[in-house]
C-alpha cells in the first residue's frame, strides 16, 4: 500500500531538524494451451508485430552494455554481461537486499543515478558505469534570440532599466514561444529572487513568488498542458487505492503537478516538491521529500501503464515522467522511467541555482532558462511517446480479439504484469531515522 501523510504548511524559515528525517521485453499475448501447426503460424505472425518506440528520440537515456563485460567480482554468482538483459538481471539481484533502509527507494526497484550523483556504496561502481546517459543536446532559448536578450542583460546593473527593456519586447515578438518563455522567466526572477521580496520567510512565499511562476512558464509553452499548484492530490495514488479497493482518507499531497492531455486523456507527468523556504538548509527534509516523490513517481508511471495495459512493453520504456525538486536555492530536474520489468531509473538531469545576485545574474538566468526549456522539450517528447503507447494498445487489442477467434483460451500479457504494485510504505512520520543513508549527494547541489 502506498500512503502519504497530510503535511502541514511551513510557518517560518527555521524549523525543527526533526522534520527532515523521511530486458527491454516486448509483451505478447501468450497461449494457455498447446497450439496446432496452423495456430502456431497465425500466432507467430501476430507476435512479430512489435510496436517499437520512435527511433528518432531526442535527449534519450541510452543504456548500453559493452560486449562480454564481467560483472563485479564481489557480487555473488559473477557472470558475463553481454546484453541489456544481463545488466538489469544483475541490478535486480543487487536491489533485492533486505538490509536496505526501510524507506530506501531501491526497495521499490529504483536505481538512482545521474549528473554528478554519488553512487550508493552498497552497489558496485561497475554497475553504475554500465548506465550510459546521453544528455548532450540542449536548446538555448536565450542564445537563439540573443539580439533581444543581450541588450537587456547589458543593463543588468540597473533593475529598473532591465524591467523597462523586458516590457519593451513587442507583442509580435512574444508570439514566439522561446521569446515568451524567456520573457516570463526573467520577469519572475526580477520580481522575486532578484528583488527585495523576502522569500526566505516560509515555503508558501517561495512557492508563490518563484517556483510556481517558473513551472507555469514551462506549462504555457506546451500544448495541452495544465499546472496545478499547491497541495495537489496526486490522482495516480487515488487510482492505486481504488484498484486495490482501499478506502481511507490518506492522500499524496504534492506541491504541484503538470498534466498533459493526450488523446483527450490527462496524464500526470511532472511532480513538484518544494522543500521549505528559499535557502533553507535541511538535508533531512530534502531527503524526506525526495523519498516521498519516489513513491509518487512509481504510481504516476503505473497509472499510464494501466491506461494502456495492452501496449507493448518496449514502447512503455520510452515514456519518461519528471520530478522537479526545489530545495534551498536549487531547482533539481529528475527523469523517471521503467527500464526493465520491475526496475525503474531515477536520473538527475540537471540542477541549477536560482540567481539572487543582480549584478552577476546573466549566466545563472540563462542556465535556468536552458534547464526549464529542456523540461518543456522532454514533455513534448513524452506526450509523443504516450501517443505511440495508445496506438500500440489499440493495435494489440485488435490483434488479441482476432487471435481469440481461433484460440479462445489465449491469455494476454498485460503491462500491469511488469509493474511494481506490491510496494508498501507509510510516510506518516515527521522524522526519518538515519536519513543520512538516503541522502542524495551531487556536486551539482
Amino acid at each position: 500500500m502506498i500512503e502519504e501523510e497530510e503535511e502541514e504548511e511551513d510557518q517560518g524559515q527555521t524549523e525543527n531538524q526533526a522534520q527532515g528525517e523521511a530486458s527491454t521485453q516486448v509483451q505478447h499475448f501468450l497461449p494457455s494451451r498447446s497450439l496446432t501447426q496452423e495456430h502456431h503460424q497465425a500466432y507467430s505472425q501476430y507476435q512479430s508485430r512489435e510496436s517499437t518506440s520512435d527511433r528518432h528520440q531526442p535527449y534519450q537515456h541510452e543504456f548500453t552494455a559493452p560486449a562480454s563485460r564481467q560483472s563485479p567480482s564481489d557480487a555473488p554468482n559473477t557472470f558475463e554481461i553481454s546484453s541489456q538483459e544481463d545488466i538489469w538481471s544483475c541490478w535486480e539481484r543487487h536491489l533485492a537486499d533486505d538490509t536496505l533502509h526501510q524507506y530506501s527507494l531501491e526497495r521499490l526497484g529504483i536505481i538512482q543515478c545521474g549528473s554528478n550523483v554519488e553512487c550508493n556504496p552498497k552497489y558496485p561502481q561497475e554497475l553504475y558505469d554500465l548506465l550510459v546517459f546521453d544528455n548532450t543536446h540542449f536548446t538555448n532559448p536565450v542564445a537563439n534570440h540573443h539580439i533581444i536578450f543581450d541588450k537587456i542583460f547589458d543593463s543588468s546593473n540597473n533593475q529598473k532599466e532591465m524591467l523597462e527593456s523586458l516590457r519593451a519586447i513587442t507583442y509580435d515578438q512574444l508570439q514566439n514561444k522561446e521569446i515568451n518563455f524567456v520573457h516570463s522567466i526573467m520577469l519572475t526572477l526580477l520580481s522575486s529572487t532578484l528583488s527585495t521580496i523576502d522569500i526566505t520567510f516560509n515555503e508558501t512565499c517561495f512557492s508563490y513568488y518563484v517556483v510556481w511562476p517558473l513551472i507555469h512558464a514551462v506549462t504555457k509553452a506546451i500544448d495541452g498542458a495544465t499546472f496545478n499548484p499547491g497541495e495537489y492530490y496526486l490522482r495516480a495514488i487515488s487510482c492505486e487505492f481504488a484498484r486495490r479497493k482501499i478506502s481511507n482518507n490518506q492522500h499524496y499531497k504534492a506541491d504541484g503537478c503538470i498534466s498533459v492531455k493526450v488523446k483527450d486523456i490527462k496524464h500526470e507527468l511532472v511532480l513538484l516538491e518544494v522543500s521549505g523556504p528559499f535557502k533553507l538548509e535541511n538535508e533531512g527534509r530534502f531527503t524526506k521529500d525526495h523519498v516521498k516523490a519516489g513513491y509518487g513517481l512509481v504510481a504516476m508511471l503505473n497509472q499510464i501503464a494501466y491506461q494502456y495495459e495492452y501496449a507493448s512493453f518496449d514502447v512503455l520504456t520510452g515514456v519518461r515522467i519528471y520530478f522537479v525538486h526545489a530545495k534551498s536555492n536549487k531547482l533539481r530536474l529528475w527523469s523517471f522511467e521503467m527500464a526493465s520489468p520491475g526496475i525503474y531509473v531515477l536520473n538527475l538531469l540537471d540542477s541549477q541555482t536560482l540567481p539572487d545576485d543582480f549584478a552577476s545574474s546573466e549566466l545563472a538566468v540563462e542556465s535556468l532558462c536552458i534547464e526549464l526549456w529542456h523540461l518543456k522539450e522532454l514533455l513534448d517528447y513524452t506526450a509523443h511517446q504516450i501517443q505511440l503507447l495508445a496506438n500500440s494498445d489499440a493495435q494489440n487489442k485488435r490483434e488479441f480479439s482476432r487471435a481469440r477467434r481461433t484460440m479462445p483460451d489465449i491469455k494476454p500479457t498485460l503491462l500491469r504484469d511488469s509493474l511494481k504494485i506490491d510496494a508498501e510504505v507509510k510516510l506518516n512520520v515527521d522524522y526519518l531515522k538515519d536519513h543520512q543513508e538516503l541522502d542524495i549527494c551531487s556536486s551539482l547541489g
